[in-house]
């Protein structure tokens, strides 16, 4: 794969974010995860380490129901929901039964313009991403239920929407177009201008100043392995623009936020944007680096809370496989352990194989997927993990089957 130098244009969001928390982080009444000492100490990571319970679920296979390359999966509840690039589809999250398939991709009126931007609604409808300005919304019998539409804002390349109590709460960045960053509330429809954050006005790319534009579906990295455009200037300066970056999540009754190339979580408050925890890479802050030392940065991709810990995922510049890294705070002990991804988290509860939790989930969950000729593989190296009765599944898996899905809690 390319080697790709993510060095972001927009450093104002990276002041925005230091100076708002600066004060809290002097004062330790923030939360610090120690990031930096941990990467210097890399180890192979268990499951038992941090989780007390692991399950493998075999998504149910037949010729119209076959799960494409580039697939992503979500955790709904009572529900799996598998996305590769045209398709969306619903298996039962005990036994992984197809269920339905949700919407379809096309540009007539229901159809949406990608299955992998979605997200679900407190109705429980589920929200895919429109070929202009709108949100289509399915209900979990496949069925269409109409559009949502967006702020003008919100109508961009990248972008991100999460339900909250009062409506939506969507995440834009405009880059491309005028320069833009920041969040804007709604309901069913778009409210007014003074309900937008806005959290950076930088410049717009002059189009006549575009040396190249790579295009990616799909990288290692969770951040931006939903998609990214990859652009570089006549000046060869480099910028990113992601697809839908995971910047919103819930956590129990609050809205968390995490911006792209950042170290710290806020939460979401009535327009405002509290610190929550902040990530200490130390000397290896993308803050404290030159733009020529930008691919020894370390840069945080995504956070999954826990209840008693915070799993979470940060890549150095280069986004290949082995520059991901795994790591998990202990929020009790203040400790954290971390591994290179391409090592992945040994089962040791079942006893089975190692697994990549690179889903993100809002249910105190970390999920999988792994692909059923991996698992054949593994299994023909250690037969006598067939006679494990939470393995049952092995007794009837081909190779040609859609994917195992590993489901994970404390």
């Amino acid at each position: 794969m390319k080697k790709l130098i993510l060095w972001a244009g927009c450093m104002a969001g990276l002041l925005l974010a230091a100076c708002s928390s600066a004060e809290d982080r002097k004062s330790g009444s923030l939360e610090t995860i120690p990031v930096a000492d941990a990467f210097g100490n890399l180890q192979p990571l268990k499951v038992s380490d941090f989780l007390g319970r692991i399950r493998y679920v075999a998504l149910e296979t037949n010729d119209s129901v076959l799960v494409g390359e580039g697939a992503h999966i979500g955790l709904l509840p009572g529900y799996i929901l598998v996305t590769d690039e045209k398709q969306a589809l619903l298996f039962d999250k005990n036994d992984g039964h197809f269920v339905c398939k949700l919407g379809h991709y096309g540009n007539d009126p229901s159809g949406y313009a990608s299955s992998k931007v979605w997200f679900q609604g407190h109705d429980g409808a589920v929200c895919f991403r429109g070929w202009k300005d709108e949100w289509l919304r399915y209900d979990l019998q496949g069925q269409f239920q109409g559009m949502l539409k967006m702020s003008e804002n919100a109508a961009c390349a990248s972008v991100s929407l999460l339900a909250s109590e009062e409506g939506y709460i969507q995440y834009f960045n405009n880059g491309l177009v005028d320069g833009k960053e920041g969040l804007v509330w709604y309901t069913s429809e778009p409210r007014q201008e003074g309900d937008t954050l806005l959290l950076a006005q930088g410049k717009p790319v002059n189009m006549s100043d575009i040396k190249s534009i790579g295009v990616f579906k799909s990288t290692p990295c969770h951040f931006t392995q939903k998609g990214m455009f990859y652009i570089v200037s006549n000046q060869d300066q480099s910028n990113v623009v992601l697809t839908n970056p995971p910047v919103l999540w819930q956590e129990g009754e609050q809205i968390r936020f995490m911006r792209y190339r950042n170290d710290t979580v806020y939460t979401v408050d009535k327009y405002r944007l509290t610190p929550a925890y902040w990530f200490d890479m130390g000397n290896l802050s993308v803050t404290k680096m030159k733009e020529e030392d930008a691919s020894k940065a370390l840069v945080l991709g995504k956070v999954d809370e826990l209840e008693k810990s915070i799993f979470f995922e940060c890549f150095d510049a280069l986004v290949e496989e082995d520059h991901l890294y795994y790591g998990v705070y202990n929020r009790r002990k203040g400790t954290v352990v971390m591994g290179r991804r391409t090592d992945k988290i040994m089962d040791d509860l079942t006893p089975f194989m190692p697994v990549d939790f690179s889903e993100r989930t809002n249910a105190h969950e970390l999920a999988g997927m792994i692909e059923a000729a991996d698992v054949l593989e593994w299994v023909e190296e250690h037969e006598s993990c067939k006679d494990n009765p939470e393995l049952g599944f092995l007794k009837t898996l081909k190779e040609d089957d859609n994917p195992v899905v590993v489901i994970a809690r404390e």
